[in-house]
């Protein structure tokens, strides 16, 4: 009778240990030594790619049936030390994906649009977490990085030279955060955790982090500066200013040996034009489109970009070939209106509104 008691007492005690010991995190699969992975080299997205794709991949150990969501983190952490409480909910909200942890299988989610915003330094890369969000039972169990063979990791896709490249990446970092031990750190399991494991539990996430190098988009072109004809007509050589025209010349306002084109050889024709007084009058629309043309001809000899006049300054070289000063009152309403548009935009341009910078003085 007594030996029976006491078998009857020892069972009692593992049966205690077991129930007091259900929320602890599942060290069973943890090496004595953790294995680390070999660290990959920082993946540099080459120059001149253009990413295709990333899926990142995770191998659940354990389903719960359950939807796990993917959040980009917004501070830096390290394996070793985060923990619950010093990481707290330092994630963005707006999932950028998720999977159902429905099976003991490879499951993956598209993180494309996040890994281009670290690609492109629309945000630092401090990696992703975890997290299930519902308060349903029970908790997912992953394989982590420690675990080689079924470790997470990252297919990233991209287009090189007319070619596609995949590469799998490995993470540089993963731990389990778990607000039941809030000051514990959990970076050197080979398993990774989300959700909740019973009522009673609380709440595990688990993070993520891969080696990226960002990849700013690159400078803007030089535009060059344009000046206005007030400067290029101050500027002529029939002043105290030194004449910057002359070396820009010839220029033409028309298509070259058009019958009406003018084609500008010295910095008489070219102050005369900028005067708006002698190839017609300040009222003529085609006088002023010739100086807005010439003043857009000698910023573009200057080094000012055409980008935004380029198929404006073709359209109206086509037209001053065929029609000059003399034609102005003969043309219809809707030619007037077009030479009068033209203008306006080289005006534009010249000012330094339409895309180029004004030139400093």
């Amino acid at each position: 009778m007594l030996r029976l008691t006491k078998i009857m007492t020892i069972l009692a005690v593992v049966a205690l240990m077991v129930v007091g010991c259900q929320n602890q995190p599942d060290r069973s699969l943890t090496p004595t030594s953790p294995t680390i992975p070999t660290m990959a080299p920082k993946f540099i997205l080459p120059a001149g790619a253009t990413l295709d794709s990333a899926i990142f991949y995770i191998y659940v150990h354990q389903p719960s049936g359950q939807p796990v969501y993917l959040y980009r983190v917004t501070q830096d952490w390290a394996e070793m030390t985060v923990t619950w409480n010093n990481f707290g909910a330092s994630f963005a909200p707006g999932a950028y994906g998720s999977f159902m942890a429905d099976a003991q299988a490879w499951r993956s989610v598209n993180i494309t649009a996040l890994a281009a915003e670290w690609f492109n330094g629309t945000y630092p890369n401090f990696g992703f977490i975890l997290s299930q969000i519902d308060e349903a039972y029970p908790r997912t169990v992953y394989r982590s990085r420690e675990n080689v063979a079924l470790q997470p990791y990252l297919k990233v896709c991209y287009t090189l030279d007319g070619g596609a490249v995949c590469t799998q990446e490995l993470p540089i970092a993963d731990a389990e955060v778990n607000e039941l031990y809030p000051n514990d750190n959990f970076g050197s399991l080979i398993l990774l955790y989300t959700g909740w494991n019973s009522p009673t539990s609380l709440e595990k996430r688990s993070l993520v982090k891969f080696d990226f190098e960002s990849t700013p988009p690159p400078p803007p072109p030089d535009l060059g500066c344009t000046l206005t004809i007030g400067y290029w007509k101050n500027h002529a050589g029939f002043g105290k200013q030194a004449n910057m025209v002359t070396p820009l010349l010839p220029v033409w306002l028309g298509t070259a040996g058009g019958p009406k084109s003018i084609n500008v050889t010295t910095n008489l024709i070219a102050y005369n034009i900028l005067l708006q007084n002698v190839y017609g009058s300040a009222s003529n629309g085609i006088t002023k489109l010739y100086a807005q043309l010439l003043g857009a001809k000698l910023n573009l000899a200057s080094g000012a970009s055409d980008e935004p006049i380029h198929t404006l300054i073709m359209d109206a070289d086509a037209f001053l070939a065929n029609h000059n000063y003399l034609d102005w009152t003969s043309l219809t309403p809707a030619q007037q209106q077009q030479v009068l548009d033209w203008q306006g935009t080289l005006d534009d341009y010249n000012n330094g509104l339409a895309g180029v910078p004004h030139c400093s003085d």
